[in-house]
């Protein structure tokens, strides 16, 4: 489980039980590195106009990055 921890069963509900989106979302991206990254990264790429294409062939991780991309408040595709 190198994409995320909460992908290992159990952690997400005994790290952010009842927890609003807003809470779930920042315990989602200061629990993992590569969110801690990409938290970073991608408000300095789309000041620059840039386009991303994330890949993943986990559809749990596609799902833990909608959840941030759209409490984020950016567009994409899935």
């Amino acid at each position: 489980v190198c994409n995320h921890p909460f992908l290992i069963p159990g952690v997400e509900e005994r790290e952010v039980p009842n927890a609003t989106v807003a809470a779930y979302v920042r315990a989602m991206i200061d629990s993992c590195g590569k969110m801690v990254l990409l938290d970073k990264l991608l408000p300095r790429l789309r000041a620059q106009g840039h386009r991303v294409l994330i890949f993943s062939q986990m559809m749990r991780m596609l799902d833990l990055l909608e959840v941030y991309l759209r409490h984020r408040g950016y567009v994409y595709e899935r």
